[in-house]
């Protein structure tokens, strides 16, 4: 975990930083979401 909560997204030779509660298109149509992932999980991040 990181204490900024961001993710790196890299499309070819464009890089993104993007908060990691933003759903995240990874393939077309299958999105992602770490912060919601992590709290289904019973994850807390800041610990």
């Amino acid at each position: 975990m990181t204490k900024p909560k961001k993710v790196l997204i890299v499309e070819g030779e464009t890089w993104l930083f993007e908060d990691w509660d933003k759903d995240i298109e990874a393939l077309d149509g299958v999105t992602f979401n770490i912060a919601k992932y992590l709290e289904q999980e019973g994850v807390n991040p800041d610990v």
